[in-house]
């Protein structure tokens, strides 16, 4: 086979071309379809905040504790809709650092397969519920 293909150099781009084109036609007339970035549901909800350089631990940590009890807040109005009544938010990690000023909120959510909404929903609701935070240099979710 390798011996032909060296012999037949232009037949075997030729070959190789007329495979191709029905390839690309395919993907470009939707027939098969191609998704680069899909999107995959998560179980998971993360709230990034920074805070000025220079800001003590309590402030840090005080928002953080509003932003949980927030969260929480949120986990008995969709618990309440869930149709088996299981808790949407299984638990809340909270880390400070690195520095005084930082700190992230991990919000672990119920199996995707097992809960009735997104974990966007979810994160939005969160995100409502918390509202403007003043002195803050980035909060994220």
């Amino acid at each position: 086979m390798l011996r032909f293909a060296l012999k037949n150099r232009f037949l075997t781009l030729a070959i190789a071309f007329s495979l191709l084109i029905p390839t690309v036609g395919s993907i470009g007339g939707r027939l098969i379809r191609t998704t680069f970035f899909p999107l995959i549901a998560s179980d998971q909800v993360a709230a990034s905040l920074k805070m000025p350089e220079g800001t003590s631990v309590s402030i840090t940590d005080s928002i953080h504790t509003v932003i949980e009890e927030k969260a929480w807040a949120v986990n008995e109005d969709f618990t309440a809709r869930q149709s088996d009544n299981e808790q949407v938010i299984q638990n809340i990690i909270k880390r400070l650092g690195p520095g005084t000023a930082t700190g992230s909120l991990s919000i672990n959510l119920l199996p995707g397969e097992l809960r009735d909404f997104a974990s966007t929903d979810i994160g939005n609701a969160i995100r409502q519920a918390v509202g403007p935070v003043y002195g803050v240099e980035a909060l994220t979710y």
